[in-house]
């Protein structure tokens, strides 16, 4: 090659790689330089590349596919070790080594050339790529070598899955993983990071090793009885099974302290359960319950208890059946339970301690819209509680229940532990029925007692806007009274006992519905019926389905609390005859001293006896009344025998809103 020719090749070689490293140019402009390197007087040789050297970028690691941090660089040197500028380089990857940004670059001022980033390819292991320059002596060349490691596709648990050890305790089984690739090979070198918000670990830093496993140095279980969790996670995004999740089951520690839960300081009517099952609960050290401990109770001062031997359950409480007060009121009695098994906790005990009193008819009033009620409608419901208590008297059998059933009864509260109603709770609730002047009220049974069929809870609604109406007429104490008569089974409960007589189905003046209560039919005579008939005492059988079958007749009875129209800024009498009809459903211990004093309005006379008034005629001197409509609810009436279990239920014959 002569002079001239090496000195044109050099020149638009430098030329082209110095443009080359510009933006993009013209095919002309290229030409142009080559015809000025041409024109050039020709110099002396240029020196030949004899040498490749690396610059940077040699003995980096990575992953699989990944991009390494450091770009591949050489530098070309002449036989002197000058750098050689616009020698052509080529970078050559070997098989599986992935790519280069440029694989041909041309050697700046400086003699060195770049291939820009390396990722590399799917081989694990040592990836090379070959640095050549084109114009040198094939032997002269330059090797970059990188390590690529594998990349982690799964994560799955080895071994120290589902163990199980007391609280605190160190786990005997180290849990480790398994670090798979796509193909489901083992892969090295990954780290993994162990971790747990119970307990504590030793070695919480692992890397796999050439079987891909990885392990936790140890695992010491929390104070806290259950299920515990681990967590081994590797990096990277997509890993299947990532991070793993290890579960151990802590067991309690032996049982070490008893105490009462609930049912101490009670009171309970004598030879009656307590309203409340006294309860105690079992712990271990770190106030775990503790199940399986064997306990006895035992009853003194009078009492007795059923189901004596009980023993924890999964919560590390225990309970009797019941807790019966002593026959004799005003005994003080206690109940005393002893830890039996195991033998280290033997003897361990609580005492409850209760105080009997004479039996009573006892009516507890439930709020469950609290925040609608002033404390002027609590203190008319309470008087109403207290009256109705009082006109009864008589206790009635305990009804052990669960939170399930009264949730039927009223779902729009929380209800308390199981345990026994006596006599009957009435869950009270107050929100947006029709609006003002319409339905202001409804009540009912919810559940009845089997041996008796009397009601042991019971529900009513009042409609907020007419809460304030009722008010200002001085009639809400007549209203909840009335709504509490049904709720005890007052028409509620007349066709389940077989007490009435030609119910009405719609409204027919010729149909005469009668109450056949022997009690109530006396009373209704000596308060002025003695000589209305035989078809007595008179129920109401015409007008709105919701008044009728249900109420003393409003053409006979006017004014008294239970018939079917409540007059506002008037007396409303409970009668003697009302409360002799709740004796004939099977209340005992009433006292007509309660009764208001009441005669009926005028000479009844029967459907079919001589000059009829007319159905729900009226004096004409009320000045509002509130009509009792539709306020029956639409629900059944579970019957639950002495054990607390529903045995049936009494379909609904109300058309009032539940």
């Amino acid at each position: 090659m002569t002079a001239l020719a090496v000195v044109v090749r050099r020149c638009a070689a430098a030329a082209w790689a110095g443009l080359a490293r510009r933006a993009p140019i013209p095919v002309a402009a290229l030409l142009a330089a080559t015809l000025a390197c041409e024109g050039e007087p020709a110099g002396p040789d240029q020196p030949e590349p004899v040498a490749v050297v690396i610059e940077d970028g040699n003995r980096q690691a990575g992953r699989v596919g990944g991009q390494l941090p450091v770009e591949l660089r050489v530098r070309v040197v002449d036989q002197s070790g000058a750098p050689v500028a616009g020698a052509t380089v080529e970078f050559r990857l070997g098989a599986g080594s992935g790519a280069v940004a440029f694989p041909t670059a041309a050697t700046d001022s400086r003699g060195v050339a770049s291939a820009g980033a390396w990722t590399l390819g799917p081989l694990v292991g040592e990836q090379r790529v070959e640095a050549v320059a084109t114009e040198a002596p094939e032997a002269s060349r330059a090797v970059f070598v990188a390590v690529a490691a594998d990349v982690p596709a799964a994560v799955r648990i080895a071994t120290g899955q589902a163990q199980r050890a007391q609280v605190g305790a160190r786990l005997p089984i180290r849990p480790e993983v398994l670090v798979l690739n796509a193909s489901g090979a083992p892969v090295a070198g990954v780290h993994v990071a162990f971790a747990t918000s119970s307990g504590a670990l030793v070695g919480a830093q692992a890397v796999t090793g050439p079987g891909g496993r990885a392990a936790v140095g140890g695992w010491t279980l929390g104070t806290t009885s259950g299920v515990q969790e681990l967590v081994a996670a590797v990096a990277g995004e997509g890993v299947e099974g990532n991070p793993a999740v290890f579960r151990a089951l802590a067991d309690p520690g032996p049982p070490l302290q008893m105490h009462i839960v609930q049912g101490d300081g009670q009171q309970v009517e004598a030879g009656f359960p307590t309203t409340l099952t006294p309860q105690l609960r079992v712990e271990d050290a770190h106030g775990n319950p503790v199940p399986g401990v064997r306990v006895l109770f035992r009853a003194s001062g009078g009492g007795s208890v059923e189901g004596a031997e009980q023993a924890t359950g999964p919560d590390g409480s225990a309970a009797p059946d019941a807790w019966i007060g002593a026959a004799e009121a005003g005994t003080t009695q206690t109940l005393t339970a002893t830890a039996t098994a195991p033998t280290e906790f033997a003897g361990a005990s609580v005492t409850f301690s209760a105080v009997a009193f004479a039996p009573f008819f006892d009516v507890r009033i439930v709020h469950t819209s609290a925040s609608r009620i002033d404390e002027t409608t609590k203190a008319a419901f309470a008087r109403a509680e207290a009256r109705w208590e009082a006109a009864i008297g008589g206790n009635l059998p305990s009804v052990p229940v669960v939170t399930e059933f009264l949730a039927e009864c009223e779902p729009n509260v929380e209800h308390p532990s199981p345990g026994f109603i006596d006599d009957l709770h009435i869950f009270v609730t107050v929100r947006d029925i029709d609006g003002a002047g319409g339905i202001f009220g409804a009540a009912t049974p919810c559940f009845v007692r089997l041996d008796s069929g009397l009601p042991f809870a019971g529900y009513m609604v009042f409609d907020a806007a007419d809460i304030d109406a009722l008010t200002e007429s001085e009639s809400l104490e007549s209203a909840i009274l009335h709504e509490m008569g049904h709720v005890l089974g007052f028409g509620t409960l007349w066709r389940t006992k077989g007490l009435l007589r030609n119910p009405a189905d719609s409204s027919d003046a010729q149909i005469d519905t009668h109450f056949a209560g022997e009690r109530a039919i006396a009373h209704f005579d000596r308060a002025g019926g003695a000589e209305y008939g035989t078809a007595k005492v008179p129920v109401e059988h015409v007008g709105i389905t919701g008044a009728r079958n249900v109420h003393w007749r409003e053409s006979v009875f006017d004014a008294e609390l239970m018939s079917a129209i409540l007059d506002a800024g008037a007396p409303n009498p409970l009668s003697e005859i009302t409360i002799a009809s709740l004796e004939d459903l099977g209340y005992h211990g009433v006292d007509y001293s309660v009764a208001d004093p009441y005669r009926l309005p005028a000479q009844p006379q029967p459907v079919a006896g001589p000059q009829p008034r007319q159905p729900n005629a009226r004096p004409p001197a009320r000045s509002r009344r509130f009509e009792f409509v539709d306020h029956i609810p639409r629900m059944p009436i579970g019957v639950v025998d002495a054990r607390g279990r529903i045995v049936r239920y009494i379909q609904p014959t109300g058309t009032g809103p539940r």
